[in-house]
């Protein structure tokens, strides 16, 4: 890496804070100073009736509207920021960005309006959940089924806003909601740093220049670290720092300061991949992929997440296989000693070589089903 380019990204890491990755100190000033909402009617709609959060650019409540009495999430930008034309218009460019996008692991953005204060909002889903970050810091690790469960329906949403032209620049586990309705139903949360990819676009283009930097740092692609042009491989490069972390419980890059991490995405091979819940063969095909999506170039990467979706698709088919063929073995094993004390029993051989014969064919048509279920569902999406 050359000086000048050390010095650029030392310049653009200031702002991000230190270990901790904490915003730029004059936007959490903004947001500690904004008085509470709760109570207020916007737009004579949507009556905010619960504070829930804050960010660096906004607040979040939890509302209801007044006709319906349907609950909802609201996004309002602090006021102090509603006067920046350009943080409005990234309001604005996430209410497009996730509007494009129509998808049952992506959360929905019903409707964006201003205030009477001249302050932008969106309003979105209400969504009953925790986030990966908070079951990860909590409970560790993921087990396999349940990393295969989550990952995959992430990765056919990033599939399906790489379809619309939608990068989303910030994905990572806090931004990645598990619901507590369903079996770990994931939506991936907050376009608040979109890119809607379209060379066209100048305004844009004008608010997503080359040579800023956003994104959080332990998920950044080596090409955002630098400030340069990103496109939905560096979703995929995040995408592989989730999966990593998912698996092991640690980002595969994580340096002392942002800058050190920063450095680490450019230039250093990630870590091998240390997880002992699962079996070896299996830890080797997904550091396989991990290590593909968090190749340096974005041309070594995978070119589209549905291929990512589709390799844990494959694994988790061989591991519903394996299931059946060891419960298959087991029962065999169990019959041939079975079979040992009563010897000359013609029947009951009969029996066991039926039983393991069907537990085949059960196997078979479960992937063959399984098979044709997965391709039908890439078709429709």
């Amino acid at each position: 890496m050359s000086g000048d380019e050390t010095e650029w990204i030392a310049e653009k890491t200031v702002s991000l804070g230190a270990a901790g990755f904490s915003q730029d100190a004059a936007v959490m000033n903004a947001a500690e100073e904004e008085e509470d909402l709760t109570g207020k009617i916007l737009c004579d709609k949507f009556e905010l009736t619960a504070f829930l959060g804050s960010g660096g650019m906004s607040e979040v409540y939890k509302a209801r509207h007044i006709v319906t009495g349907k609950i909802v999430a609201v996004k309002i930008l602090h006021q102090k920021l509603a006067k920046e034309e350009n943080t409005s218009k990234r309001l604005k460019q996430e209410a497009q960005a996730a509007g494009a996008l129509t998808h049952s692991s992506i959360l929905s953005v019903h409707d964006f309006g201003v205030d009477s204060a001249g302050t932008p909002f969106l309003v979105m889903d209400f969504l009953d959940g925790v986030s990966l970050s908070d079951i990860l810091k909590k409970e560790g690790p993921l087990p396999l089924d349940r990393f295969l469960t989550i990952i995959q329906q992430v990765a056919s949403a990033l599939a399906h806003a790489q379809q619309q032209n939608v990068v989303h620049r910030d994905l990572k586990p806090s931004n990645i909601m598990i619901l507590k309705e369903g079996k770990d139903r994931a939506k991936i949360v907050d376009f608040g740093i979109a890119k809607l990819v379209d060379p066209n676009n100048e305004a844009s283009q004008r608010l997503t220049q080359t040579g800023e930097l956003f994104g959080s740092p332990l998920y950044m692609s080596p090409e955002q670290c630098t400030g340069a042009p990103v496109d939905p491989r560096s979703d995929i490069y995040a995408l592989g720092c989730v999966m990593f972390e998912a698996l092991s419980g640690k980002t595969p890059h994580m340096g002392e300061t942002v800058f050190d991490t920063i450095h680490r995405h450019i230039n250093s091979s990630p870590p091998p991949l240390i997880a002992a819940q699962l079996e070896p063969q299996v830890r080797d095909r997904l550091e396989g992929i991990i290590l593909k999506c968090l190749a340096k170039n974005p041309a070594d990467r995978y070119q589209s997440a549905a291929s990512i979706e589709a390799e844990l698709r494959k694994i988790e088919l061989s591991e519903a296989s394996g299931i059946i063929s060891r419960i298959g073995s087991a029962w065999s094993l169990a019959q041939a000693k079975y079979l040992a004390k009563r010897k000359n029993n013609v029947p009951l051989l009969v029996i066991s070589l039926f039983s393991v014969s069907a537990l085949s064919v059960i196997a078979s048509i479960i992937l063959l089903f399984s098979l044709i279920d997965y391709n039908e569902s890439v078709s429709i999406r």
